[in-house]
């Protein structure tokens, strides 16, 4: 997980979320991003993408 690049990372995340796929994958994830402190990267990315509709 630690070559994936940070936008693969949040779009995986999001796209997990809204999948509602396997919980243990999303917390992996959630994981990475913690790990990587992007959390809050991770916020503004998502709003950035809702504001524009990039879903």
């Amino acid at each position: 997980m630690r070559h994936v690049p940070e936008r693969i990372l949040l779009d995986s995340y999001m796209k997990a979320m809204k999948l509602k796929l396997d919980t243990e994958f999303i917390e992996l994830l959630e994981e990475e991003i913690k790990r990587r402190d992007l959390v809050m990267k991770a916020e503004n990315y998502l709003l950035k993408k809702k504001k524009f509709n990039l879903e």
